[in-house]
């Protein structure tokens, strides 16, 4: 186990201050700080985590890219139990007007 030594400027009480008033009001000023830079390790693993992007370089099958595209649409059965998203009782009839 290594140690750091921080030394305490105006700034950096400031913050542990926010902190202990906000999240953490019975830590100490170092165990503050270890719980930030904690959350702070775990926020940036995640955003590597998103940047990541699993790469397949072979050539799907015509079952898979199927797959793949109901899936990404969300398709289903030819509308079984669906509702169409307009009211047909209120549709108004067109009324053609001759031009002559």
């Amino acid at each position: 186990m290594s140690t750091i030594r921080l030394t305490v400027t105006p700034e950096l009480k400031k913050a542990i201050d926010y902190l202990r008033m906000l999240e953490y009001p019975t830590l100490t000023d170092a165990e503050i700080v270890k719980a930030a830079v904690g959350t702070k390790m775990s926020e940036a693993k995640k955003a590597v985590k998103k940047t990541v992007i699993d790469y397949d370089d072979s050539d799907p099958t015509s079952e898979e890219l199927m797959y793949n595209a109901a899936k990404s649409f969300e398709l289903e059965d030819e509308g079984e139990g669906e509702e169409p998203f307009w009211d047909e009782t209120k549709l108004k009839p067109i009324k053609l007007k001759h031009y002559v």
